[in-house]
């Protein structure tokens, strides 16, 4: 999968691969192996683009979660959110 073609998936999938990647990116230990990856020493370079999809994957599942909090506003259905209760996230 590249980074192009995260937006096929759905919600479900993309957090359990977010979910995947950043396990693998925690117990990274250069030069040596990832009890997933049996036969493979995870290099530097690996790290990095677990780390960049990672980000594309968050910025994916945040904008789908704006649309659909946008979506319920114009059109107007009533949500079991207490808005009261909402705090402001970075």
């Amino acid at each position: 999968m590249r980074e192009f073609e995260v937006h096929k998936f759905s919600n479900g999938t993309l957090t359990k691969i977010l979910e995947k990647l950043d396990h693998m990116v925690n117990d990274f230990v250069l030069f040596n192996f990832n009890p997933g990856m049996e036969n493979k020493v995870r290099s530097e370079d690996d790290k990095r683009r677990c780390k960049e999809f990672t980000k594309v994957i968050e910025r994916r599942l945040k904008i789908r979660r704006i649309f659909k909090n946008l979506e319920s506003f114009v059109s107007e259905r009533s949500r079991d959110v207490d808005y009261k209760l909402i705090q402001r996230t970075e």
